[in-house]
């Protein structure tokens, strides 16, 4: 975990964080007990970083929620960790980061499944 937050602080650009999160993300295999672990580890991660930072993060994480696996209760899952990033983010903000935080940033379609 500190390698990746390392390499995500030192990133120089959005894109090249995005691609670190998708890159890490993916190298774990959908809904492994690692992947649930990194994702939960980045909701207590959120909480210390700087707020940037953590703005970052968090686009990154939402930006990849076509590839999560999603399970029946939303508290669950690689999702409901999703949710408690952008939400411990949200509450790092001051009202005007919030404000342009939490529009939704994804530049996929939505997966109408």
């Amino acid at each position: 975990m500190a390698v990746f937050i390392q390499q995500f602080d030192r990133a120089s650009s959005q894109a090249a964080r995005e691609a670190l999160f998708s890159n890490t993300l993916q190298s774990m295999e959908k809904g492994t007990l690692k992947r649930d672990d990194f994702l939960r580890k980045l909701v207590a991660v959120v909480k210390t970083m700087q707020r940037s930072t953590a703005m970052f993060l968090g686009q990154a994480a939402v930006k990849e929620s076509d590839q999560y696996a999603y399970d029946t209760f939303p508290s669950f899952g690689e999702a409901g960790h999703v949710l408690r990033i952008v939400h411990n983010i949200a509450q790092k903000l001051l009202h005007p980061e919030r404000v342009s935080f939490l529009p939704d940033r994804s530049s996929r379609p939505a997966n109408p499944v």
